[in-house]
């Protein structure tokens, strides 16, 4: 079996979220910032070298300003 993190629903999910970052004119940096994480956290997720969790999922959503639901459909 497959991990999900190589599936192709996570690669949409993944773009999905870069894309509305870079909507909300927001660097990798930027971001991590208003997450309180490192920004090598924010560029392993966008590479696809580190799944979020749901309520990262959610956060990650909120300081981009995109309404999770959205990127879930």
């Amino acid at each position: 079996m497959q991990k999900t993190i190589f599936s192709n629903e996570n690669t949409k999910l993944v773009d999905w979220l870069k894309s509305k970052r870079l909507a909300s004119n927001l660097s990798m940096r930027a971001l991590a910032e208003i997450l309180g994480k490192s920004h090598s956290i924010v560029e392993r997720i966008e590479h696809q070298d580190r799944r979020l969790d749901v309520c990262e999922f959610v956060a990650y959503c909120e300081a981009i300003n995109a309404d999770p639901l959205e990127g879930i459909e």
